[in-house]
């Protein structure tokens, strides 16, 4: 059985795009969670692919969103095509791509996007972001990477570490006293992914093992 997702407000994630100077763009894009059995949806995160593709976005389900709602408006004198009139459901470890067109109602060239939208099988037990404030880290951060030497200041005695999770069904604990419980930074606005902090206390001249659990 799939967990529910966790019970939030409705949310309604709102990016804002340049408009093209010469033909139809679109001025907002945004994508939700279907609501789950207690009516709550969540915000889900759209980014663009890269600069080499202007007109192609990105996001990425977790593994609890069973479908996801996506909403998007054009600039003035546009309009889109194609866009479902219901929510949109996907498997775990699926991906679905959307075709968007713009056309004008004022003579304006037409334009074609995509949003490429994926649900995370729940399977992954890798981190999306890690960071050890004022810390050398050997290597760098990488996904799958399980070990690293984090090396500090002789002045700092507390190594602050902010994660993110790929999926928010992960659950992250630590093997370390902590100097301070663990919290989560404060955002503006409803984003998907929340950054997560942890405070270690290093004696000056000592060595920790610190052990993040992810499942």
């Amino acid at each position: 059985a799939q967990p529910p997702c966790p019970a939030m407000g409705r949310a309604q994630l709102l990016l804002l795009f340049s408009t093209a100077a010469t033909g139809c763009a679109l001025r907002t894009l945004f994508l939700r969670s279907t609501a789950d059995g207690s009516g709550a949806a969540m915000p889900v995160d759209v980014a663009p692919v890269g600069p080499a593709e202007p007109f192609s976005y990105r996001a990425q389900l977790d593994y609890s969103m069973r479908g996801f709602v996506i909403v998007a408006e054009a600039e003035t004198g546009c309009k889109v095509v194609g866009l479902p009139s219901s929510s949109t459901s996907i498997d775990p470890g699926s991906n679905i791509s959307l075709p968007l067109q713009l056309l004008s109602t004022e003579g304006k060239p037409p334009a074609k996007y995509s949003v490429a939208v994926a649900r995370s099988s729940g399977a992954s037990t890798n981190l999306a972001s890690l960071k050890m404030d004022g810390a050398f880290t050997v290597p760098g951060f990488q996904p799958d990477r399980r070990s690293y030497d984090v090396f500090l200041d002789v002045a700092q005695d507390v190594l602050t570490l902010r994660y993110v999770v790929e999926d928010n069904g992960q659950a992250v604990g630590v093997q370390a006293e902590l100097s301070r419980p663990a919290r989560r930074v404060a955002v503006v606005g409803e984003i998907q992914y929340v950054e997560d902090v942890l405070e270690v206390a290093v004696d000056v001249g000592g060595r920790r093992l610190v052990e993040l659990q992810v499942q």
